[in-house]
């Protein structure tokens, strides 16, 4: 079975790229929205990293180390506020929490292994470090699999032609990200979670099948001569991975606190 691809008329694709070169201007420079979103994220990544520090730093007795770690973490709230002003994106705080396992976990110099605690908080937040870590780890798994492809075409009944595509473009290919020369997509513990479900073929998520038909449709788009934030953009008007899978945690969180 292959994966239909979505059509829009030439207004509905000239409306999408407009809306995305438009885009904001932040301290000066044009950012496509795509961009802004890009950054966004940064930012909230290099927060949760001043945390680690400032916890491992209190937990050191470093008083100097965590008053830096917290000045920094200061400028970076200062920028997040500034990039979601100008750019209209939603703020996302839970995207810089750091859980409450990580910082036990800390205090004890990390005397439990990083892929374990991924499997714990990483569930109740998938934008905590510890989760991040795990995906960085989960991807590099991946490009060493060499069954992979098989079994998730025999679980999802997606020809093998399709997802040995989509695989390639998730974890081989080099992207135009908005930044200087080109890169592989950041490893993303919600997407490296779907990948291992559909391996598995076990509890298989709805998101988990939109996320094969996001990526092929806009892996098909960029090859139209698309730019990667209009592809994406497109392909998520048919195919919301972000909207499915941030449903699901958050369903996740609410049985958690229950």
């Amino acid at each position: 079975m292959g994966i239909s691809q979505p059509t829009y008329s030439q207004d509905q694709l000239d409306e999408i790229t407009a809306k995305n070169d438009k885009g904001c201007m932040i301290d000066g420079k044009h950012y496509s929205m795509y961009e802004a979103e890009q950054l966004q994220r940064r930012i909230e990544t290099e927060v949760r990293r001043q945390k680690d520090i400032a916890n491992i730093a209190k937990a050191a007795g470093d008083d100097n180390l965590r008053r830096n770690a917290q000045g920094n973490i200061n400028m970076l709230n200062k920028k997040y506020i500034q990039v979601c002003k100008a750019s209209g994106l939603p703020s996302q705080k839970e995207r810089m929490a750091v859980s409450d396992y990580r910082r036990i976990s800390l205090t004890k110099i990390r005397k439990k292994p990083i892929i374990d605690s991924g499997a714990i908080s990483g569930a109740r937040n998938p934008f905590s470090k510890e989760a991040e870590d795990h995906a960085i780890k989960y991807y590099n798994s991946v490009r060493k699999m060499s069954t992979d492809i098989q079994k998730i075409s025999k679980n999802t009944g997606i020809d093998i032609s399709d997802i040995t595509e989509i695989k390639k473009y998730i974890f081989y290919d080099e992207h135009d990200l908005g930044e200087e020369g080109s890169s592989l997509f950041d490893p993303d513990y919600m997407m490296a979670q779907s990948w291992q479900r559909l391996i598995e073929g076990t509890d298989i998520q709805q998101h988990d099948i939109t996320l094969l038909k996001h990526e092929l449709s806009e892996k098909k788009l960029v090859e139209k001569g698309f730019t990667q934030s209009e592809a994406h953009i497109q392909a998520s008007k048919a195919y919301n991975y972000a909207k499915e899978e941030e449903k699901y945690y958050a369903e996740i969180n609410k049985h958690y606190k229950k």
